[in-house]
């Protein structure tokens, strides 16, 4: 996983390398599902609203599958972003991580996973003060009166799903004071299309 390198005065081994640098935007999630103080642990997710707004929100990274070029967050079934989803599933990814000066933007194809034995086996292995957000009696969003007096259902393993993004393109850009390096990785044509850009 990068590190900052101006302390020690010298360059990543991605600073001129396509291949290590895309290999260090796939270690940044990778890391990001574990380590809760990374950057990449919440990163911005965008989607459409049904009227055609962006709508961005932060979402806990659940799980990366690299070799799928996947990542997953979970989600309430009756959150709105699953009804815009539905209608629109192109939407957007972007995290700035401070700490190593890297910005990573990917274009995705979300979906709600439908395989009930994956999501149960998720369910099953989650804290329950996680699994009590989903047992809310009504939907995210819904108005409330008074935020003291939420109403709970017995589970809220109905209302629990996954939504999936597959990366379709990932531009990376890395700060340094030597000089910026951007580059983008485009796996729309089923493969690794590499390239520099200017920063």
């Amino acid at each position: 996983m990068p590190k900052s390198q101006k302390a020690e005065n010298k360059d990543p081994i991605f600073y001129n390398s396509l291949e290590e640098s895309e290999k260090a935007a796939w270690s940044l999630f990778e890391s990001g599902v574990t380590d809760r103080k990374s950057y990449f642990h919440t990163p911005i997710v965008i989607s459409k609203s049904l009227a055609g707004s962006l709508k961005p929100r932060t979402m806990v990274l659940r799980k990366v599958i690299k070799e799928a070029l996947e990542l997953q967050f979970h989600t309430d079934t009756r959150s709105n972003k699953v009804e815009e989803i539905v209608e629109n599933n192109l939407g957007a990814i972007i995290v700035y991580d401070m700490t190593t000066k890297v910005q990573l933007r990917i274009e995705a194809k979300f979906k709600i996973l439908e395989d009930s034995s994956v999501i149960g086996e998720r369910w099953s292995n989650m804290k329950n003060m996680s699994k009590e957000c989903y047992a809310v009696s009504v939907a995210p969003g819904t108005e409330l009166q008074d935020p003291e007096r939420l109403e709970f259902m017995d589970s809220g393993e109905d209302n629990f799903t996954i939504l999936s993004a597959k990366v379709l393109k990932m531009e990376w850009l890395y700060l340094c004071y030597k000089g910026n390096r951007r580059a983008s990785f485009d796996y729309r044509l089923g493969k690794s299309v590499k390239s520099w850009l200017v920063p």
